[in-house]
């Protein structure tokens, strides 16, 4: 069963459809780690409606945590709010309604803490305001490979 995510890249999105695990570009998490039992252009359908009815709209870094079992992933901590936790919730009712499991259901709905890990050379600063256009489906296990990650589709939030 392919496991998949939903994420916000913030240096654009990778040319290359395929990348290593170990090589993430710098992104929001929207929607963590997940499989559906439903064929997976079901899920390509109801992302791109949900896109085409869902305006772009700002974020803002809001300091710096330590995250992990060990606390030792440095993350910058985007500012909650109304638009980013709706896209979360939202992203999460679309895969729900396919059968969704999710890896770590404590970190969604309001257990979700919107942040992008800080990576050896790309960060977010502090105050620093984001602006989401788009959301990317990534496939966490393409050809049943644990090191490597694809990039499914991206969508771009289009409403007026």
């Amino acid at each position: 069963m392919q496991k998949y995510v939903i994420v916000y890249f913030l240096d654009r999105t990778p040319e290359s459809k395929d990348f290593l695990a170990s090589e993430w570009p710098l992104h929001i998490t929207l929607l963590a780690n997940f499989t559906i039992n439903r064929p997976l252009v079901d899920l390509k359908i109801l992302l791109r409606n949900y896109s085409q009815q869902t305006k772009p709209f700002d974020v803002f870094v809001q300091g710096e945590a330590l995250f992990g079992a060990e606390h030792n992933v440095a993350v910058s901590l985007i500012q909650p709010n109304q638009n980013i936790s709706s896209i979360h919730q939202n992203l999460a009712d679309l895969a729900s309604n396919l059968g969704a499991t999710f890896d770590e259901a404590a970190y969604m709905g309001t257990g979700y803490r919107p942040h992008a890990t800080i990576q050896a050379h790309s960060r977010l600063m502090n105050k620093q305001v984001v602006s989401l256009s788009e959301f990317t489906l990534v496939d966490m296990f393409p050809d049943h490979d644990v090191n490597r990650r694809r990039i499914i589709e991206t969508y771009t939030l289009t409403s007026n």
